[in-house]
């Protein structure tokens, strides 16, 4: 619903920047994730406790680290990127690309936010790790994106917005 009063030319470019999101940034940082939870697990398991702690810490700047080198290349190339899978729309190319543009940036915090959750569901803390993805996406992301595309002159830059905006809270309280 939020999306129809946008038109299809930004409808279209939240997909195939959706995809691109899912491709650079989610499926890496969940790698991580899995690759941490591992690691921390099997420490915390051993009782070495301090090793886990430097695991977490270590795993969630090498997650910020490496998820925003990536949004970074993809910042610089984002034309090309979304061209590739839109090649004959202008309009959903340059749309595409201003939303990835705008969200490339907080793909860091996506990767420090997936080494938590894989450090808390190491330590047999689902609940934690649950309740962080809830409150970054439902209490966080999608109320922003309505009341900054309703509530602000952005329009559909406030749901492009939302996605870096609940990023950084959501790491800010972890």
């Amino acid at each position: 619903m939020l999306f129809r009063s946008f038109g299809t030319v930004s409808l279209a470019s939240y997909g195939v920047g959706g995809s691109v999101l899912q491709a650079g940034a989610i499926i890496p940082g969940i790698g991580l994730s899995i690759a941490i939870s591992a690691l921390a697990g099997q420490n915390i398991g051993a009782g070495n406790l301090e090793r886990a702690d430097r695991i977490c810490r270590l795993g969630a700047w090498l997650s910020f680290g490496l998820l925003t080198t990536l949004g970074l290349v993809v910042h610089l190339a984002a034309v090309p990127i979304i061209a590739f899978f839109v090649p004959r729309d202008p309009a959903v190319i340059a749309e595409g690309a201003h939303y990835m543009r705008i969200v490339s940036w907080s793909w860091g915090f996506y990767g420090a936010q997936f080494a938590l959750v894989g450090v808390f569901r190491a330590s047999g803390n689902m609940m934690a790790s649950m309740m962080l993805t809830v409150l970054s996406t439902w209490v966080l992301q999608f109320p922003v994106a309505y009341f900054l595309s309703r509530h602000t002159s952005l329009g559909i830059d406030g749901v492009y917005w939302s996605l870096p905006v609940s990023a950084e809270i959501g790491r800010a309280h972890v």
